[in-house]
């Protein structure tokens, strides 16, 4: 029978290999800690991370003011990497809910990719390898691109990746060779279903977290102009390369696309492709609640003077409510909750 510090060890056949897996076992629990709470450092819960290039700040607001509509802040910190997002245009998306900026650095880069690829989705899209190294500061991260609409509480996102410590969508239509320009230099099965990478779900569970942003860059420097989509491709060859086990996260709830049937009761649309909320009459019509944010982010965020005067005046809207259609008048009446800064909603019922 042996103590080590306060660790008994009863009949242990190699005592230095036990030492060193209890030493092992002591680092690993310091390195979960990154938050200073009586003398030991603690990790944060959760981030919710974006990448925007300088020209889409109306997009992100856009999602920072549905989170402030429809979630419960069940998140520590928002961490938005861009290219050149002025002070001003920070100041103003701080003014809907706290972010932190980070400028992405660029001569992690040193490969050129191809043109094409660039103009669609920008080196913006792999600011997302950072994630992988946030993992130290917190427990867990989402991801996702800005291009959504959030319409309800996701908060029951976070645990899409308890169990792999890494959790993604997946289509069956789809397979990984339609992330490559050229095929001849990729060495993986180009067979597998292809891993959207549009949002991320990451656990500190995750093994070799610790290198998986220095992978992906180095591999991005490797394969360059092969790459059709930047950051998805990289990604799929990583979890081939870690034989990573991939959680599943649901499409039709977490990332569902317009054409989708489900899309009434997802909490996060998702309009990948050619047509956005901002730039197509169908999904302007489709989704009204995309220009209602819109509407509140230009009214009373892009116009210092308008904001002060909204904050300073008081509005009364009155509101009839008919028990016929609860349906419809409930959701004008969560839209009217935000379209001021400093008002109140007088209901008439039958």
């Amino acid at each position: 029978m042996w103590y080590y510090g306060k660790v008994l060890i009863i009949e242990c056949v190699d005592l230095t290999r036990e030492i060193k897996r209890i030493e092992q076992k002591y680092k690993e629990n310091l390195h979960l800690k990154t938050k200073i709470y009586g003398g030991i450092k603690m990790k944060k819960k959760a981030a919710i991370v974006f990448g925007i290039t300088e020209n889409y700040e109306f997009a992100l607001a856009n999602v920072l003011i549905g989170m402030k509509k429809h979630c419960d802040k069940f998140w520590d910190d928002i961490i938005v990497f861009h290219d050149d997002l002025s002070i001003e245009k920070q100041q103003r998306l701080n003014k809907i809910l706290p972010c932190q900026f980070r400028k992405l650095d660029f001569s992690k880069f040193q490969s050129k990719a191809n043109s094409e690829s660039v103009k669609a989705y920008s080196f913006l899209s792999m600011a997302r390898f950072e994630c992988f190294s946030m993992l130290a500061d917190y427990e867990y991260i989402i991801w996702h691109d800005v291009d959504i609409l959030i319409q309800s509480d996701f908060a029951e996102l976070l645990h899409s990746a308890d169990k792999t410590g890494f959790a993604l969508t997946y289509d069956t239509n789809f397979c990984m060779e339609q992330n490559f320009w050229q095929l001849e230099k990729i060495s993986y099965n180009l067979l597998k279903p292809l891993y959207n990478s549009g949002i991320m779900v990451l656990k500190d569970t995750l093994k070799h977290f610790d290198e998986l942003t220095n992978y992906c860059y180095s591999q991005y420097n490797k394969y360059g102009e092969t790459l059709r989509y930047l950051d998805q491709a990289i990604l799929n060859i990583m979890i081939q390369d870690y034989n990573i086990e991939v959680g599943y996260i649901s499409l039709e709830e977490y990332c569902c696309h317009p054409s989708r049937k489900a899309y009434p009761n997802a909490k996060i649309i998702h309009a990948y492709g050619s047509d956005k909320f901002w730039n197509s009459d169908e999904r302007i019509i489709q989704f009204p609640e995309w220009k209602e944010n819109n509407d509140i982010w230009q009214r009373y965020y892009c116009n210092e003077d308008k904001l002060d005067e909204a904050m300073d005046h008081q509005v009364c809207t009155v509101v009839y409510l008919n028990s016929k259609e609860k349906k419809y008048e409930l959701a004008a009446f969560k839209s009217l909750l935000y379209q001021y800064a400093n008002g109140e909603v007088h209901i008439i019922v039958e």
